[in-house]
């Protein structure tokens, strides 16, 4: 059994979220004329997700057969009431390497999902809050999920009070933006499942043979962070020479994916009119009445002293920093082996991740992709160079043998941060003009990893874990927790 959890995202605070994940055990041993047609899917039951209506716009729901030739579209709480013709069905068609989607499912939908296929992995969250849609596919028979948070909707208010109307407009995107991710799983096409002959006197990649992969998909007011977490697992046949028993390895790996689609520039101003920003002669302030979108920052800056006008400006919906932590659960004998990236980098632009490890004898490597099982040995390689934004990073170690890795996108300007050399928030607040807010030579404020055409991509955070038997004392699983905490500004 291999239980996963959720993680939440919350723009009003900083981010937690719990990732369980735990290895099987192994054992030694063997439409319209003028536009594309429409993919049609086969729907189960009635739908009420707020996405459902945006959803059926875009995909051809028709009637639930019994062929495995279509994807499958249903609510959560459906799998309650499901008949037997409906999980052969669901079987038939994960096997066939077709999508389906759940609506609105809880941790016990999806772990009912994954127990009707027999296949991958089943998950548990601290807070038990369920997503927005779960997909989940084989490809080359290695479970492949896709977990869609929930849309946090903006945190942004108005002076009284009220909902702030660009955070509305931010919603009302977020939504449009979550039906469309889960319209992408349902009209992605099988891929082919291969089993490529294996020698079981040759090295497998371990690589190739992930338990399960599945991509988070943090999607809100700020925008799409996505984060694809491997999971492998293997069982060396060989006595350890320190020990003299044979041992249990476990690796997770991160990659981020993570883009600032709805971060801009938004204004008020007086010489806008009072729809726009106006002069409260009761409270002695000025008051914004309305932000508008401002790319140019025409309205960033003090207007001249002979002005009568004024005007503000923010930077919204960017991240300031994230976190990545990795942290087994289990009692027992565990030691990490590795984690990368190393420790301290400070500011960089370019960084090295992942790592090579090789194993010798006798190994049975667990999932269902090619090369999986027996082998006479196994090779690991991914190491990775990746050119972002000036960012600091930080490796540090947690309990029970964990790693954490923190990043803080560092910008420059009149407002830096106490106690340290890096500065993640946009200063807009004091003596913008001096500042140089949005500097077009510069590009150092708003960092270009802090902006819709700037992305933090090809960051892998690996970790590798050699347990003892005694780990699997009193459960059937190795727990890890991964918690990833972007934070938006």
């Amino acid at each position: 059994m291999i239980d996963l959890g959720l993680f939440q995202y919350k723009t009003a605070a900083r981010i937690l979220g719990v990732l369980a994940a735990a290895a099987f055990l192994v054992a030694c041993g063997g439409s319209d004329d003028h536009s594309p047609p429409q993919q049609a899917v086969r729907q189960i039951g009635s739908l009420d997700s707020t996405i459902a209506a945006d959803v059926l716009k875009q995909v051809n729901a028709v009637p639930f057969t019994l062929r495995q030739d279509t994807p499958i579209l249903l609510q959560g709480k459906t799998m309650s009431s499901l008949t037997q013709s409906h999980r052969e069905e669901l079987k038939a068609t994960y096997r066939a390497g077709h999508t389906i989607v759940l609506l609105d499912a809880t941790m016990e939908d999806v772990a009912a999902l994954h127990g009707i296929v027999e296949a991958g992995v089943t998950y548990s969250s601290k807070d038990g809050e369920g997503v927005l849609a779960y997909s989940l596919r084989q490809e080359n028979r290695i479970p492949t999920a896709t977990l869609l948070s929930k849309v946090q909707l903006s945190p942004l208010q108005t002076e009284q009070g009220e909902p702030d109307p660009a955070g509305l407009q931010d919603n009302e995107q977020a939504h449009k933006k979550a039906a469309e991710l889960a319209v992408a799983e349902l009209t992605r096409l099988p891929i082919a499942s291969i089993r490529a002959p294996r020698d079981a006197n040759q090295n497998v990649d371990w690589k190739t043979s992930p338990v399960q992969t599945t991509v988070f998909q943090q999607n809100g007011a700020a925008g799409v962070y996505n984060t694809t977490v491997n999971i492998y697992a293997l069982h060396s046949c060989d006595k350890d020479i320190r020990t003299g028993l044979a041992s249990d390895y476990y690796m997770v790996t991160a990659l981020a994916d993570w883009t600032a689609t709805n971060a801009k520039f938004q204004s008020a101003a007086t010489e806008l009119g009072p729809a726009s920003m106006y002069y409260n002669y009761v409270t002695d302030v000025y008051v914004v009445a309305n932000w508008q979108d401002d790319p140019q920052q025409n309205y960033c800056s003090s207007p001249p002293s002979w002005s009568s006008h004024a005007d503000i400006c923010r930077y919204i919906n960017y991240p300031l920093t994230y976190s990545v932590s990795m942290e087994p659960l289990n009692a027992g004998s565990i030691a990490q082996t590795d984690a990368k990236p190393p420790a301290q980098q400070g500011q960089a632009t370019s960084y090295t991740s992942g790592f090579s490890f090789s194993l010798g004898g006798m190994v049975n490597v667990n999932g269902m992709g090619p090369g999986a099982g027996l082998s006479a040995g196994l090779t690991w390689n991914n190491s990775t160079t990746t050119t972002a934004s000036p960012v600091e990073l930080d490796l540090s170690q947690t309990a029970h043998q964990g790693a954490m890795w923190t990043y803080r996108y560092c910008t420059q300007g009149e407002e830096p941060d106490a106690g340290g050399n890096c500065t993640s928030h946009v200063q807009t607040v004091r003596d913008v003009c001096r500042a140089k807010l949005g500097d077009t030579t510069t590009k150092t404020n708003p960092q270009q990893g802090q902006t819709p055409n700037g992305a933090f991509t090809d960051a892998v955070h690996t970790a590798l874990w050699q347990a003892s038997p005694d780990t699997r004392t009193g459960k059937s699983t190795f727990d890890i927790d991964v918690t990833i905490t972007p934070t938006i500004g």
